[in-house]
């Protein structure tokens, strides 16, 4: 059982950040601040259309010794693009995915109420977007508006996105200003069948970025993200093991987390080309709330033509160092006010390599198609680990 709680975190390949899906079935609410084939700047043809087919398992040898936080998830993707008028493109994209969960432990006889509500194993998700690419002032600036669905078993979200960019310096800077809202009306079960309380939860997230090109050769991006969550911060789904002085578990409680946190994140790229087609990469993030929760994470990578034809390469290894929230408490013998052992709120060093790659497949008669593919897999240090691909194709024209 996963918390709704990740951290928003631009990671690796966009299409499997629901690898950090939870059994509590709350979806990350985030937005990703590049995709792994372009860190910086879109390209953005007149028109576009891919469908990809998405696979993520995740296994449990650590974490949570109470709760089995496996899981396998299956998605269609679907994205396209298209230009409506001169000035005006729209976009959107829908994933439908099927996520089967582990089933429950069988928990200690020593916990005095061991009888745990196993709400869905299986369930089906719906996310969709729609927006539109406003190009102003000869396409110095870009506007873009857009709105948000998600639709889950217990879990319905939807919200606003604005996205503003200036471009100056003929093209050599540009100035980013993005806004996503997020309203999430959530009805769980709770984890010992409990009744049924219907609550919220609402999502602002605000990026502010700079990309500069300094030289033919060098790009540099700064981005600075703040966001602010307020409502059901907690999953009705966790529960928290109360233990005896022996290190025994012997009640299981609520967990109950603030309704309130801030989140703030700091985002350094820097990409270093060597020659036409090929270029090297540094990453830094770092990210703190006012939980308590600090992460900085370093990623290096790598873009390369290979063999003939214009296939494409990428690869890249992130490893991240996080140290955990001052309300998780991995064995507490007394209820405190804030508590929770959800793995992902606690202290951990987390390595995740992959690689993307992208094989022209020739032109046709109205539009050029491209085979594209990504694997990528990563281990925590308290044994959480997973591993999972995309494979799918595209046409642009």
């Amino acid at each position: 059982m996963l918390s709704q709680l990740l951290p928003l975190v631009d990671l690796l390949v966009l299409l499997l950040l629901v690898g950090m899906l939870s059994r509590s079935a709350l979806a990350d609410e985030g937005v990703p601040l590049g995709g792994p084939l372009s860190p910086f700047v879109l390209h953005q043809p007149d028109g576009f259309v891919a469908i990809d087919l998405l696979v993520f398992s995740q296994w449990d040898d650590g974490g949570d010794p109470l709760v089995d936080e496996g899981f396998r998830y299956e998605a269609l993707r679907l994205d396209f693009q298209f230009k409506a008028a001169d000035p005006v493109s729209v976009r959107g994209t829908a994933v439908v995915a099927y996520l089967q969960n582990d089933p429950l432990l069988v928990l200690p006889s020593t916990i005095a109420n061991a009888h745990v509500t196993s709400a869905s194993t299986d369930f089906v998700t719906l996310d969709a977007s729609l927006g539109t690419d406003i190009l102003l002032d000869g396409g110095k600036w870009i506007i873009s508006p857009g709105l948000f669905y998600h639709h889950q078993w217990a879990y319905l979200a939807a919200g606003l996105d604005l996205d503003v960019r200036r471009i100056l310096a003929g093209g050599d800077t540009t100035l980013r200003m993005t806004y996503n809202g997020r309203y999430a009306f959530v009805r769980q079960v709770n984890w010992d069948g409990s009744p049924v309380i219907d609550d919220h939860r609402i999502t602002n997230n605000a990026i502010l970025g700079w990309t500069q090109v300094l030289s033919p050769h060098l790009i540099t991006n700064v981005s600075f993200q703040y966001t602010n969550q307020a409502g059901l911060l907690s999953s009705t789904l966790q529960f928290v093991g109360l233990y005896n002085a022996a290190g025994q578990p012997v009640l299981l409680v609520d967990e109950v987390l603030p309704r309130i946190r801030n989140r703030w994140q700091l985002n350094l790229r820097t990409r270093y080309t060597t020659f036409v087609g090929t270029s090297y990469g540094l990453d830094l993030s770092g990210y703190a709330d006012d939980w308590g929760l600090v992460n900085v994470a370093i990623e290096p990578n790598v873009e390369t033509p290979i063999f003939r034809g214009g296939a494409r390469l990428r690869l890249w290894y992130r490893v991240s160092d996080q140290k955990g929230t001052r309300y998780f408490t991995a064995t507490p013998q007394t209820a405190q006010p804030y508590m929770t052992q959800n793995s992902n709120l606690g202290s951990f060093v987390n390595q995740s390599p992959g690689l993307a790659l992208l094989i022209p497949l020739g032109g046709r008669a109205k539009g050029e198609w491209m085979l594209r593919s990504s694997l990528l897999g990563f281990y925590r240090s308290d044994g959480i680990f997973g591993v999972g691909g995309s494979l799918g194709f595209s046409v642009e024209w």
